[in-house]
């Protein structure tokens, strides 16, 4: 698996976290480029989370841009909000981002999606400029489970990205909306945290370093192990295919 050359230039929050649990899973995507197993219905009939959370997504995004009936799943904890986010957007949509591609250069620049000097990419589900473009709300949506750790850790790249945008800001706001999850006071399927400009400087060393480390990376060993070969698409969990030779296998 060794390569003269760094053959991944580019990253996700994702593939940072797939890379870190397991860098051979992202060798097999990304440069061998092995085809994932086709998302399929559960065996139950139930809608598989991929397919529902791109649903619920692309509901929210229309519900926003076109003034659709909101889906129950969204209604049920955050229809205020996306009454507020419908009312924001048909107000100042200059002022909005709704289900856009972010992307960032080596040295933190904003740049297109696809350009020459595209580094690192994210997509936004949502942000509300205030009228001074000197704050931004930031919103992703979640189905599914809640993980703090994971979701803080996305939450601040998001702010990072903003700061390197929007030159005038002042303070970001990144929020999750946990819409599977059913609490009226919040305390649940609601999570935020600010951030200062210098807050994201020192942020961004982190991520800079994490980042960098994919990206110059010419091995990509295998990590096996029970938790990451069950997510894995090429290990033998619901959704894999069994292609990975260093899967942790349950059959002895």
């Amino acid at each position: 698996m060794p390569s003269s050359k760094a053959p991944i230039d580019t990253w996700s929050f994702s593939t940072l976290e797939n890379f870190e649990t397991c860098p051979y899973r992202l060798y097999l995507e990304k440069v061998l480029r092995i085809p994932k197993p086709e998302v399929a219905p559960l065996p139950d009939g139930r809608e598989h989370p991929l397919t529902r959370g791109k649903r619920v997504h692309d509901s929210a995004e229309h519900f926003i841009k076109r003034d659709i009936e909101l889906i129950p799943e969204l209604a049920a904890n955050f229809a205020s909000d996306f009454l507020s986010a419908r009312a924001r957007y048909l107000d100042a949509p200059d002022l909005c981002v709704v289900e856009d591609n972010w992307a960032v250069t080596i040295d933190w620049r904003t740049t297109g999606w696809t350009a020459p000097d595209t580094w690192g990419r994210m997509k936004l589900d949502l942000g509300l400029l205030s009228d001074d473009r000197t704050h931004i709300d930031i919103v992703d949506y979640k189905t599914g489970k809640k993980y703090p750790p994971k979701h803080v850790q996305q939450g601040q790249l998001y702010a990072i990205a903003a700061f390197a945008r929007y030159p005038e800001l002042k303070t970001a706001t990144a929020s999750f909306w946990y819409v599977d999850i059913e609490d009226p006071t919040r305390a649940d399927n609601y999570m935020s945290h600010s951030y200062s400009k210098l807050k994201t400087t020192i942020l961004r060393e982190s991520f800079d370093a994490r980042a960098k480390a994919l990206t110059s990376a010419t091995e990509f060993p295998p990590r096996t192990s029970a938790y990451a070969c069950r997510f894995c698409p090429y290990g033998e969990g619901r959704d894999g295919n069994s292609y990975c030779e260093f899967r942790f296998s349950s059959v002895q």
